[in-house]
């Protein structure tokens, strides 16, 4: 047998593995709890599809919801297990469009964008009204010069000019602990600082999606506490704006108040977040 003999007879025998329903546990094994002939159609969707990899597997029910491992595109399109406008938060840390193959399949940062419409097509059907998709996505440089890759600015734009999606917010998450990468500009000829930060989109299907910040409010600093005590002069800032001579004797009190429900809230988060893990 030469080597392109034993080549196709690999593939094929590959193939044979991935997508018989005799040749995997998660086809045999109903793990999704649906009805008989439900099942059988949901195996041969996935059958049918142009995914190598099996069905999601479901691996954990708890009261408060499901796990399931498996092809995020298959498990979001398919309506047996998450219908149309269900969902209301996605958050998502794809591959980065890295120069550097990795051993997940990552994409080339030029390829990005294109690689992402299944995905962004799938997240906007399934999203509700109010609901939001959040991406953390690490930047890249191009390869052979020191200059960034704009391709996770360009995957931004493309969600919300081709998909209208809408940004609600940007974020940055500041990592500290990356390694000083690429060495050539930053080790050897010191020409550029290391890469420190992902970014972080926060995208919605309207421009109201269901959020609050109470959940993420900080205790005033001791600046900011003596400010409310002893009042601000008015003046002039480097800015052009005049703060208000009357704003430490309107806002005061319901700065404070606002201090104390948030203690409260704290205490009680923590009391809930207790019982919960005791349960």
């Amino acid at each position: 047998m030469n080597n392109q003999e034993y080549s196709q007879q690999a593939d094929q025998e590959q193939t044979t593995r991935v997508y018989d329903p005799s040749a995997s546990a998660d086809y045999r094994t109903n793990d999704l709890d649906l009805p008989t002939d439900e099942y059988v159609e949901y195996v041969e969707d996935a059958i049918s599809s142009d995914s190598p990899l099996p069905p999601p597997k479901l691996m954990i029910t708890t009261k408060h919801g499901q796990v399931y491992c498996g092809d995020s595109l298959q498990l979001l399109q398919n309506g047996n297990i998450v219908a149309p406008g269900s969902v209301n938060l996605i958050v998502t840390s794809p591959p980065f469009g890295l120069v550097r193959k990795k051993e997940y399949g990552n994409v080339d940062a030029d390829e990005y964008v294109d690689w992402f419409r299944p995905f962004a097509q799938t997240f906007h059907d399934v999203l509700t009204d109010n609901g939001s998709l959040v991406i953390d996505i690490g930047g890249a440089w191009i390869p052979g010069q020191p200059t960034r890759s704009l391709y996770h600015y360009e995957l931004l734009i493309m969600l919300c000019r081709e998909y209208k999606f809408h940004l609600a917010q940007e974020f940055y998450w500041w990592n500290p602990s990356k390694l000083p990468t690429p060495a050539e500009w930053v080790t050897v000829r010191r020409i550029r600082v290391k890469d420190a930060i992902n970014c972080v989109w926060w995208l919605s299907k309207t421009p109201w999606p269901k959020a609050s910040n109470i959940r993420v409010l900080q205790p005033y600093s001791e600046a900011m506490l003596e400010l409310l005590k002893n009042g601000y002069r008015a003046k002039l800032r480097p800015s052009g704006m005049t703060s208000a001579q009357n704003f430490p004797s309107i806002m005061a009190p319901l700065f404070h108040q606002i201090f104390w429900l948030f203690q409260i809230q704290k205490v009680t988060q923590r009391i809930c977040d207790t019982v919960l893990n005791m349960v």
